[in-house]
């Protein structure tokens, strides 16, 4: 009996000898597919992941700024998501995006830079003309960089409306 578990033994070692190799890189292989795969789910749907949160957090922005009544009046919010786009308020004198259609807009966005705006994959904007807008950050020129969390304070002063990242 003993003989026969011998035996088969050998063949299960010539067996891993001969297709060992073979078995590492076919492992090897599925793994870099599995790689890919996620990668390209990635590219094609993750955009759409972020452009939903820009747009739930735009509404949450519109829903303060519109709530400011009076002068002096101000509210606060906080915003995790989508990291690494831009808040911006985009005039009727710059050539915008669509959504704009021609007229001041506040902007979500995908990019550093306000043409990032005039890709409706990667912004999200929604028409503001009640009040002059003004976007201001402590940390870059044109727009408000979303990092998780971010505080902006909306202030309305003078019939214009502020919104500035609190650091």
């Amino acid at each position: 009996m003993k003989r026969g578990i011998i035996t088969k033994n050998k063949k299960a070692v010539n067996f891993l000898g001969e297709h060992g190799l073979n078995l590492i890189i076919a492992a090897l292989c599925l793994f870099i597919l599995l790689l890919v795969g996620v990668s390209v789910y990635g590219l094609l749907w993750g955009n759409a992941a972020k452009l939903e949160q820009a747009k739930a957090d735009l509404k949450n922005i519109m829903e303060s700024v519109n709530s400011l009544n009076k002068e002096g009046d101000s509210s606060t919010l906080i915003l995790y998501n989508p990291k690494e786009w831009f808040i911006y308020y985009v005039s009727k004198g710059i050539n915008g995006p669509a959504d704009c259609g021609g007229k001041d807009c506040l902007c979500i966005c995908g990019g550093p830079f306000i043409n990032d705006c005039n890709d409706p994959k990667k912004s999200a904007c929604q028409i503001y003309t009640l009040h002059v807008l003004e976007v201001k950050s402590s940390d870059t020129s044109f727009g408000i960089k979303i990092e998780n969390p971010i505080k902006i304070n909306i202030s309305l002063n003078k019939d214009k409306v502020s919104l500035t990242n609190i650091a």
